[in-house]
């Protein structure tokens, strides 16, 4: 990867600065590569804050869940 300059003209060349340098920059636009930020963001976390994470997006689905349910029930 030392071969490609750190000059970003183009999405190419933003997907190619996020693989060498392992994190993607907020003003990076191309697209899906804010998924990919999320996914490095996850596995930066040590355990301790992944197990915290994993409570909040599951306390989050449940919430989801139980609104889903209370408006089919009132239809």
């Amino acid at each position: 990867m030392k071969r490609f300059p750190d000059i970003i003209r183009d999405n190419l060349d933003e997907w190619v600065w996020v693989f060498k340098n392992n994190e993607v920059p907020d003003e990076f636009t191309a697209p899906g590569i804010h998924a990919l930020k999320e996914k490095f963001d996850y596995l930066k976390m040590n355990e301790a804050e992944r197990r915290r994470f994993e409570a909040h997006v599951d306390h989050t689905r449940s919430e989801w869940g139980t609104i889903t349910h209370a408006s089919r029930a009132t239809e």
